[in-house]
């Protein structure tokens, strides 16, 4: 799965994404799902809070 946050003033599809992986990934790299999400959580340190990371996603999935 890849996560992206698209910064402001820029769009980015999940189709160019996934040209542009496969012109620079081997195949077994290449994710298979794509989300695009407002915001990476981080801790204090400014580290990727992996446990909030998790419930943010689990909470859209069952959202939708």
């Amino acid at each position: 799965m890849a996560l992206l946050v698209v910064k402001g003033g820029q769009s980015l599809t999940e189709s160019q994404l996934m040209a542009w992986c496969s012109d620079v990934l081997p195949k077994y790299q290449m994710p298979r799902d794509v989300r695009f999400v407002e915001s990476i959580p981080k801790n204090a340190m400014g580290k990727i809070n992996k446990k909030a990371l998790l419930k943010q996603i689990l909470d859209e999935e069952s959202q939708n």
